[in-house]
């Protein structure tokens, strides 16, 4: 019987548990608790003696480590026998500023271990789901190069901008909300707006946006109800089409500028948006001024020439 580190698993009924969930169709996701190997470390050895085994080199800490992933990598196996869905490895890597190892020592000791834990779940095709709190990004490079499918990351302390930058379309992003600044101090206005404009920038069909928010003590109660609110803003409905043809947050941000500039010669424009999913086609329609779409999943346009429409307008 193996241990996670804060109890024993019964495996039989994992197994149960996993399979009632398969035969509903429900999504499985299991995986590795966390902080299973560098926090595993500091555990063990504490955080400065960690840092330290690394820049000594010390053997002892090298035979640790492999123990340590035997420990983990058995774990995987057992739940990748089961075909889960989502293998997760949670930990948290980053400090308020920046990782709390180098990029050097991550790359020559933890990088390694990962790739041999994620192994067995590559090997059945299950997604990898990599959490961690804190500034990541001089660590994110080796996390890309250990072939995640979804990264949780915070969003503010990381920067939406360098997200949007450096994982838009390359990996799933599992975005955790920030819960230090705006939404425990912030008005509700600038909840709406940080999860209006995080929609608007990371959302991509190439890589997908979670997003998800933990909630502490401290945070009024009008701004968790404001949170909840803008999440749900953009319903998109399964069997129905939502159309906005101005949105006034969408039009506050900086993409309105850019538009009305390069693509409109200054003249006045309106940015809206369509949710939902057609199975009719029962009328098209044409524009005197050109119409700009941007498609964030999968669209038929019908084009034709305005000469082709008939004084009946058929």
């Amino acid at each position: 019987e193996k241990c996670m580190g804060i109890g024993k698993i019964n495996w039989q009924s994992e197994q149960k548990r996993i399979q009632e969930r398969q035969k509903k169709g429900l999504l499985t996701m299991e995986g590795l608790r966390h902080g299973h190997t560098f926090l595993q470390l500091c555990d063990i050895r504490g955080y400065q003696e960690t840092i330290f085994d690394m820049e000594d080199e010390e053997q002892k800490f090298s035979d640790l480590l492999d123990k340590i992933v035997a420990f983990n990598t058995y774990i995987i196996e057992r739940y990748a026998g089961m075909n889960v869905d989502i293998m997760t490895y949670a930990e948290d890597l980053g400090m308020q500023v920046g990782p709390m190892l180098s990029p050097e020592n991550f790359e020559r000791y933890i990088l390694p271990c990962y790739e041999k834990m994620m192994k067995p779940a590559k090997e059945k095709d299950i997604l990898i789901h990599m959490h961690s709190d804190g500034d990541i990004r001089t660590l994110i490079p080796f996390l890309l190069k250990s072939g995640i499918h979804v990264i949780n990351l915070q969003d503010l302390v990381n920067g939406i901008d360098w997200i949007k930058e450096n994982l838009k379309g390359k990996v799933c992003i599992d975005l955790d909300i920030d819960r230090q600044r705006i939404t425990p101090y912030g008005t509700e206005q600038d909840i709406d707006d940080l999860i209006l404009k995080e929609v608007k920038e990371l959302g991509s069909a190439k890589g997908g946006l979670m997003m998800i928010y933990g909630l502490y003590p401290g945070v009024p109660l009008k701004n968790i109800k404001a949170l909840m609110d803008a999440m749900e803003k953009t319903e998109c409905p399964d069997d129905a089409v939502i159309y906005i043809p101005s949105d006034k947050e969408i039009e506050k941000l900086p993409v309105m500028k850019a538009f009305t500039d390069s693509l409109y010669g200054g003249l006045p424009i309106q940015i809206g948006y369509c949710n939902g999913n057609n199975h009719l086609l029962n009328a098209v329609e044409y524009h005197r001024s050109s119409e700009v779409n941007v498609a964030c999943t999968d669209l038929i346009l019908l084009i034709g020439s305005e000469q082709d429409i008939e004084d009946d307008y058929t």
